[in-house]
């Protein structure tokens, strides 16, 4: 079973890098890798697909208090799921940082298909300074 995508393997391929660990890992590493780009991807900017990535959020309102991060929360799981088929099932869940309240933190817990198997699997992203995100292993 090819564990990265088809346009991974065809940068890998052109660069002749061949990728290190188990195909379980190397299988997550390209999910995760994905996520970011989806959630790093303003809704609109892919030419092909109007509506691949995230919704500007300045322009979203969800409700107040907790049902905006329960919206986004929703926004999260409804883009995993429509773009990313590998996965089956997905739950979002904001994180509160006591330490950093002005930081958003959320834990997206995964349902995967490898090899016959049903995997769960546990991001954690976190909205940057610079209004990126980045996805790091649970």
């Amino acid at each position: 079973m090819q564990s990265e995508r088809l346009l991974e393997r065809i940068r890998l391929s052109e660069s002749g890098w061949q990728p290190s660990g188990s195909d379980e890992a190397r299988f997550i590493a390209s999910i995760a890798r994905y996520l970011a780009l989806m959630l790093n991807t303003q809704q609109g900017d892919a030419q092909t697909v109007q509506d691949f990535g995230m919704p500007d959020l300045n322009h979203v309102r969800f409700g107040e208090g907790l049902d905006d991060l329960r919206g986004l929360e929703q926004v999260i799981a409804e883009r995993i799921l429509k773009y990313e088929p590998r996965v089956q099932q997905v739950q979002v869940n904001f994180v509160p940082q006591e330490a950093d309240p002005l930081s958003l933190m959320f834990r997206i817990t995964l349902q995967l298909t490898y090899q016959q198997q049903v995997m769960p699997v546990v991001f954690e992203t976190i909205l940057d300074s610079d209004g990126r995100i980045s996805i790091l292993s649970g």
